[in-house]
């Protein structure tokens, strides 16, 4: 019997949240406790876990989505669950989403990389976040933290709905 994953109430008089990004796929496998996806809340980001075992069957609700509290956004069940929902549906052509897990295909959005061009080092050619980060990588002469903007999330939902590019935003207390 499939277990409901709720949208949890991230603050005191919160309505609703932003779903940031699913870390788990469907079919993937899911232990109790283990990090599912990542919840915006006003002052911070939370890790939604897990309450049960099995499958993570569906997501119910889209990276990036604002969610009602309360709401269903995914669901986890059995192995047998999942391979009856997988036949049932209609026979296709597999999706190349299914070959980038969730934290990598966030990462390439955040760094401009295409996905068709990297290589998978995951099973089955799957994209995986260490194929993202070795391409992402800053040139040994530019490493450290320089470039890397620190911001609150509820800052940076402000700049992304006003489209305002944080990098070009003077922090207070700096001079140019």
């Amino acid at each position: 019997m499939a277990i409901d994953i709720i949208m949890p109430n991230t603050g005191f008089d919160s309505q609703t949240s932003r779903l940031i990004e699913w870390l788990k796929a469907p079919g993937d496998p899911v232990a109790r406790g283990e990090t599912l996806a990542i919840v915006e809340s006003d002052k911070a980001e939370v890790e939604l876990e897990a309450l049960a075992g099995g499958v993570l069957l569906e997501h119910s609700a889209a990276a990036g989505a604002e969610v009602t509290v309360g709401a269903v956004i995914g669901r986890i069940g059995s192995v047998e669950e999942y391979r009856a929902r997988q036949s049932a549906a209609a026979p296709s052509a597999p999706a190349p989403a299914a070959r980038v897990s969730p934290v990598a295909r966030r990462m390439a959005r955040q760094h401009n990389i295409a996905l068709e061009q990297v290589a998978g080092s995951g099973a089955g050619g799957r994209i995986m976040r260490r194929d993202i980060e070795a391409l992402a990588a800053p040139a040994p002469a530019a490493a450290g933290t320089a470039g890397v903007v620190l911001a609150l999330p509820r800052v940076r939902r402000a700049a992304r709905e006003r489209g305002i590019a944080l990098p070009a935003v003077l922090a207070a207390g700096y001079a140019s």
